[in-house]
């Protein structure tokens, strides 16, 4: 029982992050028709990252024990946990890539246009001749 309280304990250590962990898979949901794309990056990233919280720490508690009653030698649990470590590493790294994907990946087309000689003009109708676009055109251009 105690191993299941020490498992408790370091869930309830770790907390703060995997409330973060939730509410990003609320927010996903929530901005899910506004903007799916981010919306489904940050949704996948942030339930490999609540289960490798919650699973990480069942292994690191379970791992150990299970291979020592095993047989298996300290300096070979050492190995085969920072192999483990490693693994987890990776994980992170491929959700925190799908976080930034998320952040900065649906925003090209648009900074495009924003830069340089496609950045459009304050208040003009593209495909419009109106008296008040021409006088945009030339107030902009026409000095």
């Amino acid at each position: 029982m105690s191993d299941f309280l020490s498992f408790l304990t370091w869930l309830l250590a770790t907390a703060p992050t995997l409330l973060v962990y939730v509410v990003g898979i609320v927010l996903a949901a929530v901005f899910w028709r506004r903007y799916p794309r981010p919306a489904l990056l940050t949704l996948i990233a942030m339930i490999v990252l609540l289960l490798l919280a919650v699973g990480g720490t069942f292994w690191s508690f379970w791992l150990p024990q299970k291979l020592l009653e095993d047989g298996v030698s300290t300096q070979q649990v050492g190995v085969i946990l920072g192999a483990s470590a490693f693994v987890r590493s990776v994980i992170v790294a491929i959700a925190m890539g799908l976080m930034l994907a998320a952040i900065f990946g649906w925003r090209r087309d648009r900074t495009r246009l924003m830069n340089g000689c496609h950045r459009p003009l304050e208040g003009y109708l593209p495909g419009s001749d109106s008296p008040a676009n021409l006088a945009i055109q030339t107030r902009k251009f026409g000095e």
